[in-house]
Formats: C-alpha cells, structure tokens, sequence
C-alpha cells in the first residue's frame, strides 16, 4: 500500500506543476491582453 502511494507521488507533482503553468499562462495572457 504504501509502496503504491510513494510510486504515485512524482505523477502528482508533475500534475500540479503542469497545472501551475497553465493557471500561470492564463493569468499572463489575461493581464498582458
């Protein structure tokens, strides 16, 4: 179990860095445009 979970941490980071980009550019693109 707890194997399973440490595997999926890296996915979920990647997910919130990904995310952060996108949240990121929109903000840039809204205040820019």
């Amino acid at each position: 179990m707890a194997g399973s979970f440490l595997s999926t941490i890296p996915l979920v980071v990647v997910f919130i860095l990904v995310e952060l980009r996108m949240v990121a550019g929109i903000l840039d693109g809204a205040f820019k445009g």
